[in-house]
């Protein structure tokens, strides 16, 4: 139970992060599986497709105050996401972010 609470005040299904350590910094990702208090699953819809996620160290990713929307969050925690969704989301919270520090 504790584990899961950990988890869920960190990072969530659905929630944009941008990496920053390894090969992959300053790049966005969504969120798809939490596997424990320590790492969590992410794609980009692109160059990590839904179906080779990369595992990456949640001290590895900076979470963004962003989320996917509730009926995307939805098909990731059933796996009926598709590459698309998360490609369109991920521009889409991006340009969010973007239009935000215009602001």
């Amino acid at each position: 139970m504790r584990k899961e609470r950990y988890c869920l005040n960190k990072l969530q299904v659905g929630q944009l992060a941008v990496s920053t350590q390894g090969r992959d910094l300053g790049r966005y990702y969504l969120v798809i599986e939490i596997l424990d208090e320590d790492f969590v699953r992410v794609s980009d819809g692109k160059k990590r497709p839904l179906s080779k996620p990369k595992k990456k160290n949640i001290s590895h990713l900076q979470k963004i105050n962003q989320q996917a929307t509730e009926d995307l969050i939805h098909k990731l925690n059933v796996k009926r996401a598709s590459d698309r969704e998360v490609k369109e989301e991920l521009n889409h919270l991006k340009e969010k972010i973007n239009s935000d520090k215009l602001d």
